[in-house]
């Protein structure tokens, strides 16, 4: 069940990368904020005060609030239909990427695709005053190191980094921009099937696939598609295995239909590098790894 925002954004264009020279030259430490899983960034949009940004790897572009794009004067440069974590089309305006300079600590980053949309429901689903989000158009441009347990996200310049630790290098696909990971899922009564996942930090749910469908397992009927979008009703019941590089875990909760993901409740049992540039996650499991899964 997404409980945040996921974009799904059909815009045809090809990702660039776009940032002040300055910015890349070293890496800097980003004090976060965490509500459950959902990492909130704080940042400023050209002359704003102070803002919170989810970082959201299922979001393709970077998006602002309706409220903070016309509190800044931005002059929309089309209206565009989108979609979210629930069903039906989702109204959004498009600006050009000039006009907006995203400024995240040192970092002053511009996005190809810069989108606003009606955020004002996200108190009421994750208790916190959301601004933006910020999505592959702005993953892209660094290796972002999210590390749950400190607080804290570093960007790191995709030229100058190396990896040295030890953790689990896993291969990312790209569609549209948002990244893809194959996983291995078992559900009772059927054999291990492997599985091609969205990797969605914007998410809180763990792990969601169709497979859950095929179950002889107990599921109960909930409400889904909460964030933007209309809700709809899906199955929540528990995925009995699920394998993740050389990582395992058992009875993850899942729920279907609705977009195959890998979500916050399992991103955050690890320190994780993405790293775009090189087409890869790295993971290094924390002191959460084997913390039980919220009761359904």
């Amino acid at each position: 069940m997404k409980t945040l925002t996921t974009f799904m954004l059909l815009v045809a264009a090809v990702l660039g990368y776009s940032m002040d020279a300055s910015a890349q030259t070293r890496s800097v430490r980003v004090p976060v904020d965490l509500t459950g899983s959902t990492v909130l960034v704080p940042g400023r949009v050209n002359d704003s005060g102070a803002l919170w940004f989810i970082l959201d790897t299922g979001a393709n572009s970077c998006v602002l609030d309706h409220k903070v794009a016309d509190q800044l004067r931005l002059k929309p440069a089309s209206d565009i239909q989108g979609t979210g974590a629930g069903r039906g089309p989702v109204p959004m305006r498009s600006y050009p990427q000039k006009d907006v300079t995203f400024r995240i600590a040192s970092k002053s980053v511009q996005c190809d695709h810069v989108l606003s949309v009606d955020l004002s429901n996200q108190p009421s689903i994750i208790g916190r005053r959301v601004d933006g989000i910020l999505g592959s158009d702005f993953i892209s441009q660094f290796v972002v190191e999210v590390d749950y347990e400190r607080r804290l996200v570093r960007l790191h310049d995709p030229e100058r980094f190396h990896y040295r630790g030890k953790g689990e290098i896993l291969p990312l696909t790209f569609e549209r921009r948002i990244p893809y990971v194959t996983a291995e899922i078992t559900v009772s009564g059927q054999p291990p099937t492997p599985r091609k996942l969205l990797i969605d930090l914007g998410s809180q749910d763990a792990v969601d696939d169709d497979l859950l469908l095929k179950s002889n397992g107990n599921l109960r009927k909930v409400t889904g598609g909460v964030g933007l979008g209309q809700t709809y009703e899906v199955s929540l019941g528990q995925l009995a295995l699920f394998q993740l590089g050389r990582f395992t875990f058992k009875h993850v909760p899942s729920v279907a239909p609705g977009v195959a993901l890998i979500g916050g409740e399992i991103l955050r049992r690890f320190h994780v590098y993405f790293d775009y540039k090189r087409e890869r996650m790295i993971l290094e499991p924390n002191r959460h790894l084997n913390d039980p899964f919220p009761a359904q």
